[in-house]
């Protein structure tokens, strides 16, 4: 009897030995902290509709459940960058984990999923229902992801320049602060801070600043915002993210449509969020670009 319980504890102990993940599990602390670093993408592998009704910041939809998942996952995943991916309740996620593991990935899961992230109240998106159609649109879901990649590159870019300020060399940055009383609200700071390159007009023969990257923080009494503007190479406007202390608010300005991903209440439409765009571009043209002659 002796030599049967010491095999079958023999056997547990090579079981547990052979199951080594090839993957890294984390706690909802742990995933927060990883998930705060843009290098980090973040994978959800629940269903559509699933991820529809609130997902995390940034999250990449592949569904588990679809035959070729495998082959999505790897068409849209770099094999360079650690993947942190979540599912409802970690079982899904710790499936996918394994199978993109088997090809290189590094992968991190987080234990209980979305279920425990909502119940540590932390952040999520929710979809508009405009939004959830580009999911299903080969090429605003495209779009949308080089968006997102073009945010991650812009925001890198803005971290040498800001490193150049701090060691003295004068960078492609631009920043406007104002103190003023607004009728109704009293005192507001405003600070709007241009992130730019040099362009060049071959019609005009001369090169000047466009701005790819602003941020505006200000506020409205004591309620604080911040926003950010991404543009593309020609200065058109492709993405808009607010935070007020009732939400956050994102439009993505696809060649299509507007798709906008809310959490809590927004403060303006995309069209009024386009509008200040142009309004803050003029502003730094007139001012950056000014015309001595």
């Amino acid at each position: 009897m002796k030599n049967i319980i010491t095999c079958l504890l023999a056997t547990i102990g090579l079981t547990t030995a052979c199951a080594q993940h090839n993957y890294s599990d984390t706690n909802v602390q742990g995933f927060a902290e990883l998930v705060a670093d843009t290098n980090v993408v973040v994978l959800d592998v629940r269903t559509a509709s699933e991820f529809a009704e609130g997902h995390l910041e940034r999250a990449i939809n592949v569904d588990y459940y679809q035959s070729d998942f495998v082959e999505k996952a790897k068409a849209t995943l770099p094999l360079d960058k650690t993947i942190a991916v979540y599912c409802r309740s970690g079982r899904r996620s710790a499936g996918a984990a394994g199978k993109l593991g088997d090809d290189g990935y590094k992968l991190v899961n987080l234990k209980g999923g979305i279920i425990a992230w909502k119940e540590a109240n932390m952040p999520i998106m929710i979809m508009s229902a405009m939004a959830v159609q580009a999911q299903t649109s080969p090429m605003a879901k495209k779009e949308m992801a080089d968006i997102r990649k073009q945010y991650a590159e812009a925001k890198r870019e803005m971290e040498g320049l800001d490193k150049l300020e701090c060691d003295g060399f004068p960078p492609n940055k631009t920043v406007f602060s104002s103190n003023y009383n607004e009728a109704g609200t009293g005192p507001t700071k405003e600070v709007i801070t241009y992130y730019h390159r040099v362009a060049y007009d071959e019609g005009a023969e001369m090169s000047f600043h466009r701005p790819f990257f602003i941020t505006r923080k200000f506020n409205v009494a004591a309620r604080e915002f911040y926003q950010e503007f991404l543009y593309d190479k020609a200065g058109n406007l492709k993405f808009f993210f607010e935070k007020n202390p009732d939400g956050e608010t994102r439009f993505y300005y696809c060649s299509d449509d507007v798709y906008d991903i809310i959490n809590g209440a927004m403060s303006m439409d995309c069209a009024f969020a386009n509008r200040l765009s142009s309004e803050l571009m003029d502003a730094f043209y007139i001012i950056r670009n000014r015309n001595w002659d």
